[in-house]
């Protein structure tokens, strides 16, 4: 059966513990692990950000697929970038290559993760490619991953920290509130509930940033939705070169990780 967890308006309730990292680590490990354990995945994260009077909307949305293929897990995944309703950027990963497209420069990255270059690696070098090409909320999207599916797949445990490493964490009945100066006034809020037999689900995430530039308010806000056993309908998990589009460099595409 389907199941879909949605996070709306999370509010830190009584009991909130503060500098609570390792219980949060413990809890979020049991959310890792959760998500991992499904073979299909699809995790939204929309937002707006508004500087004095200009507002711009984005969204990002991720679907990944797990399936055996010769007694081995193969890993797709597709991640479409939108901004203000246009989708800007593209990033596949086909189960042997991962692949980058910018849609107003027509420029392309391919990168190898397959198995006969990175035996048992796969899934690590699919979203360390990811991250490395990822910027803004980007980054957490591709963090996420590496909290779940590669760190698991390779036994290694999530060894959850905050997307903001410098963050205060502090822990509520469903809730983990982490709040950070660096690199700019944020807190960041993760959702979790238990569930008989199966323990903590990670069921999303908000975020809000305020900082002032050239004297004006710039507010950050988006929201993380988790569809688990599904992908967004029409997925599409190859990626052909457009005609007129052009291969650059790994080294030129951009992207900061962080």
């Amino acid at each position: 059966m389907k199941r879909l967890f949605l996070l709306l308006g999370l509010v830190v309730a009584g009991g909130v513990r503060a500098d609570d990292l390792q219980l949060a680590r413990q809890i979020m490990d049991g959310t890792m692990a959760e998500l991992a354990s499904h073979s299909d995945v699809w995790v939204v994260l929309s937002g707006t950000q508004t500087d004095g009077t200009t507002k711009t909307t984005f969204r990002y949305d991720l679907s990944i697929h797990h399936a055996p293929v010769n007694s081995r897990i193969v890993t797709w995944m597709e991640l479409l970038d939108w901004q203000n309703g246009n989708l800007a950027n593209r990033y596949a990963g086909d189960g042997t290559r991962f692949w980058t497209y910018n849609l107003g420069r027509k420029e392309y990255t391919s990168a190898d993760y397959s198995t006969s270059l990175y035996p048992g690696k796969e899934q690590q070098r699919l979203f360390q490619n990811l991250l490395r090409r990822s910027q803004g909320p980007e980054t957490f999207l591709a963090r996420l991953m590496i909290d779940s599916y590669m760190k698991f797949s390779t036994g290694q445990g999530s060894a959850w920290m905050p997307w903001r490493p410098s963050a205060q964490v502090a822990v509520g009945p469903n809730t983990i509130v982490c709040s950070s100066t660096s690199p700019v006034s944020n807190t960041l809020t993760y959702g979790f509930k238990q569930v008989p037999s199966i323990g903590y689900v990670f069921t999303g995430a908000e975020y809000y940033e305020e900082t002032v530039v050239s004297g004006k308010t710039r507010t950050t806000t988006w929201q993380v939705q988790v569809f688990q056993d599904q992908v967004r309908q029409g997925s599409v998990y190859t990626f052909v070169p457009p005609v007129g589009s052009h291969a650059i460099a790994v080294s030129e595409a951009g992207g900061t990780g962080g």
